[in-house]
């Protein structure tokens, strides 16, 4: 019996190894390649698309259960590009059998060759990763009886992975609306996992539109209340930046809360900008960036954050030696508030280099005028309806540094205090202190109406010592008088928009000269500027260097003849048409070389290359008014145009000691002057010019043209020049005139009559 029963074992067991082996190793044998059709089908089934397999298909039980699928694409949706969606060179996945005979699952490997996904938006807007089942998958997917077990009691499955790896994968996203990509290429990543709670480590590098990322990351087990650990290292562009995390994270879900200490750090920051601006969504690269920022730098702080709130702890900033604290906190929903402060006692930046067409009519320095919006001008900031920014979001910005040292000085007690409320910004303050005992501030708001931009404020700006401020600046003012420029005080309100900056309701004392007026600078391509300016009182002489004693006779180089006009001067009136302005000036009293000129005005337009000179006048000098108009064109080669030249004066007494000029008789007798004098330029004509003058009861009429003479090289064809001159010479009486020069032709009584020469 005993032997009998032995038998039936045997028998059983060689049984149940033959059936184990048959099922280890008939797999190998089997040719899985004739399910293709099944598992595409299935796939169409599940996903509206075409899946297909081109290349074999293997699976194998021994000596692991291995999985291998090759060429494989899942095809993209009608009205997108022929490329498919999803295409991968081949798949390897392997199992290890004995944790299944234990019902664990345990993936030794899981390899991704070559995938690649091409992300896409058509152009009518319809995106290829939304998937849409066919109906009879919708019909086998519904909801069936099936008996609780302990993952349908909420238990996750015990899954397990050692090794997913993706080597040499691809994403990329095209957007047909925008007509934007996105490209990753080179994506190699190493992945694994306890299970499905983790632990879990990941290392993977990438390419982003051409710039090298790579991620080092470890997350510890989410499964239960505690916090799991989290670190992450991210490297840019092979060392030009570093960021690091490392911290935890809590509650994952709703209340998930993030905590640690983050860190930036390398070697250059200016390098590290460059790169960046290459990334999407940084808008165009910078031309150049400022020198000083080619420093190391280092961020360091401590976060804590919710799905409600981040805030910001033990902020350090360094860039070079210049180190700045600070915190912050950020409080999101419906309506998100933030605070930022930062602060630094002294930052020394001694070291360091900062500084590396249209056409419309002058910007006017009235704040109420229409703006000069011009194509070809600055962006405008973005801006919808009244607000600059989205009205749901309101915060305030303080910075405080005790004192900044730069060019062998410091700037002192820095301030800024910026609020942000319904969508628009509020400049409270922005001071400092200059050296020189000079202050700065600045205060207003940046709002938008009818969604453009704008900023209106006032500023201040005094100085005991402005020869200080300005030679801290590198101002060169050794010329200047030692008494001169010590002090100024000056006060004006402001309004900046895209296109318009404007300085206005400007009151200033400069030493002991008062002025008041306004200044807009259009902000174009071709400079465009406005300034109205009044000055009480001004006394040159004392701005002026001393004059420097004669050093003799200089030789005056006779002008060559015969030119061919190849190597004329540029015209000294050229810089004129590099420019456009409006200009308007008066002082009341100016003195220069020690004589008194009263009431001078100069008014005009200068306008593509065109000079309309309204008025340019002094009212008195040694007892004369002096007045000059013109209109003018083509300044930058040949001018061309007309001007008139008026003189008033009761006497010529002040004029000649004021010119110099040696009187034949004494000023008293020549009597009263008015004189009117008209010039024209022009290529064809030359130069005209007609003189109408009267002195006491004698007049002259003059006509004067210049033919032959080329205002483009004046002094090379002056010898061939050609001068017509008609002139007239009146006087009621020749005895008046006889009086008049002191000439010897004074009539016999009764004799007297009219003189007229011509």
């Amino acid at each position: 019996m005993e032997q009998h029963v032995r038998k039936i074992l045997i028998g059983f067991a060689v049984t149940l190894t033959l059936i184990l082996l048959a099922a280890l190793i008939v797999p190998s044998f089997i040719d899985w390649n004739r399910f293709k059709a099944e598992i595409e089908s299935q796939a169409r089934l599940a996903t509206g698309r075409e899946l297909t397999i081109g290349g074999d298909i293997s699976f194998s039980v021994l000596p692991a259960p291995t999985l291998a699928v090759a060429d494989v694409a899942l095809a993209n949706i009608p009205g997108a590009s022929e490329t498919p969606l999803l295409r991968l060179k081949r798949l390897d996945a392997q199992i290890s059998l004995l944790p299944l005979l234990t019902g664990k699952i345990k993936i030794a490997r899981f390899d991704l060759q070559q995938p690649e996904i091409f992300l896409e938006i058509t152009p009518e807007g319809q995106n290829n990763w939304t998937f849409a089942a066919t109906p009879q998958a919708e019909e086998a997917s519904a909801p069936a009886t099936v008996p609780e077990t302990g993952e349908a009691n909420g238990a996750a499955p015990d899954i397990r992975l050692d090794e997913l790896n993706i080597r040499d994968g691809a994403v990329t996203y095209t957007n047909r609306q925008t007509d934007t990509q996105l490209q990753i290429t080179g994506i190699k990543a190493t992945l694994s996992a306890n299970s499905l709670q983790g632990p879990f480590t990941i290392d993977a590098s990438v390419t982003l539109n051409g710039t090298a990322l790579a991620l080092e990351s470890s997350v510890g087990n989410l499964a239960g209340t505690r916090a799991t650990p989290v670190t992450a290292t991210l490297d840019i562009d092979s060392g030009k930046g570093r960021i690091d995390f490392r911290g935890s994270v809590a509650d994952p879900g709703p209340a998930l809360r993030v905590s640690g200490a983050v860190g930036a750090s390398g070697k250059n920051l200016s390098a590290l900008l460059a790169t960046l601006s290459q990334l999407p969504g940084s808008g165009a690269p910078p031309a150049t960036l400022p020198p000083f920022l080619a420093q190391p730098y280092h961020l360091a702080f401590d976060m804590t954050a919710t799905s409600d709130l981040v805030r910001i702890r033990d902020l350090a900033a360094r860039l070079g030696d210049a180190t700045i604290n600070g915190s912050g906190a950020v409080e999101i929903g419906a309506d998100t508030n933030f605070e930022m402060l930062l602060s630094a006692n002294t930052l020394d930046l001694s070291n360091w280099q900062f500084a590396n067409t249209s056409s419309s009519k002058p910007a006017s320095t009235n704040p109420q005028a229409d703006d000069t919006a011009a194509n070809g001008g600055t962006a405008a900031i973005p801006a919808t309806g009244n607000s600059l920014l989205p009205e749901n979001i309101s915060g305030t910005v303080g910075v405080a540094v005790q004192a900044v040292k730069f060019n062998g000085d410091f700037v002192r007690d820095i301030a800024l205090d910026l609020q942000i409320a319904k969508g628009n910004a509020n400049l409270r303050n922005l001071s400092l202190n200059l050296p020189g005992s000079s202050k700065f501030r600045l205060s207003g708001a940046a709002v938008a109406t009818d969604g453009k931009p704008s900023f209106g404020g006032r500023m201040s700006f005094s100085s005991e010592s402005l020869r200080q401020l300005l030679a801290w600046s590198g101002t060169d003012i050794s010329a200047v008088p030692e008494e001169r420029l010590r002090r100024l005080n000056a006060k004006a309100e402001l309004n900046v928009t895209p296109e318009l900056a404007q300085i206005y309701a400007l009151t200033a004392t400069l030493d002991s000269s008062s002025v008041s007026g306004g200044l807009a600078y259009a902000l174009r391509a071709r400079p465009s500027f406005g300034v109205e300016l009044k000055i009480d009182q001004l006394n040159a002489d004392a701005y002026l260097p001393a004059a420097a004693p004669p050093q003799g006779a200089t030789a005056t180089a006779k002008p060559k003849s015969g030119g061919t006009g190849k190597s004329a001067e540029p015209s000294p009136l050229a810089i004129l048409d590099s420019f456009d302005s409006n200009f308007k000036f008066s002082v009341d009293a100016l003195t220069y070389q020690g004589v008194v000129l009263k009431a001078l005005t100069l008014n005009g337009t200068l306008l593509d290359g065109q000079l309309q000179l309204a008025q340019a006048a002094i009212g008195d000098v040694a007892g004369a008014s002096i007045n000059l108009r013109a209109d003018l064109k083509a300044l930058s080669s040949v001018p061309e145009g007309t001007a008139r030249l008026q003189l008033d004066a009761k006497n010529l007494a002040g004029i000649a000691t004021l010119t110099g000029l040696k009187l034949p008789v004494p000023a008293a007798q020549l009597g009263a002057a008015k004189l009117t004098a008209d010039f024209g330029l022009s290529p064809a004509d030359g130069v005209k010019s007609s003189l109408d003058a009267t002195l006491g009861g004698t007049r002259l009429d003059a006509r004067m043209t210049v033919t032959q003479l080329s205002l483009s090289e004046p002094a090379a064809t002056l010898e061939r020049a050609q001068l017509k001159l008609d002139a007239k010479l009146e006087n009621a009486s020749l005895a008046a005139l006889s009086k008049q020069f002191n000439l010897p032709l004074a009539p016999g009584a009764g004799a007297d009559a009219p003189v007229s020469l011509t």
